[in-house]
């Protein structure tokens, strides 16, 4: 096999090595995303940000640190032994979520991951606290 013909199938292979995992990452973030069903995205948070919303979200979110850390950025013991990998709560894909798909996420869990759903364990405004927390990860992670 002359050169020339390795480098084009060298360059084929990493082409489609590539695209492969292009299409993992992707099908990875729609299963972290929760595939929340459509009427999810018309909920609206009834609450404010208040400290006291805010500060109730972040005890809460502590049943959340071993998988998504105390950032939020999923960095753990836990999630580097997991697959799918808990989501990056400060990713933009994550935060481009609308707060009710994010509280559906914590109300129903994920199909194709081992996130938890929190509808039995939580109530309405304690999850919808925990939705505000999770903007404020993103915050905080910016202001960083």
């Amino acid at each position: 096999m002359t050169r020339k013909m390795r480098i084009i199938k060298t360059g084929i292979a990493s082409a489609c090595i590539s695209i492969l995992c292009m299409l993992a990452l992707d099908s990875g973030a729609r299963a972290q995303q929760g595939n929340a069903p459509a009427e999810a995205k018309k909920l609206k948070n009834p609450l404010t940000a208040t400290e006291e919303n805010l500060k109730a979200g972040r005890e809460l979110y502590q049943q959340c640190t071993m998988c998504h850390g105390e950032d939020g950025k999923s960095k753990t013991r836990m999630a580097s032994s997991m697959d799918p990998k808990p989501a990056d709560l400060t990713d933009k894909a994550i935060q481009a979520l609308t707060d009710g798909e994010i509280f559906w996420v914590i109300t129903n869990g994920t199909e194709r991951s081992v996130m938890p759903d929190y509808g039995a364990t939580m109530d309405e405004t304690e999850r919808w606290q925990v939705t505000l927390y999770v903007r404020q990860l993103a915050k905080t992670s910016e202001a960083k």
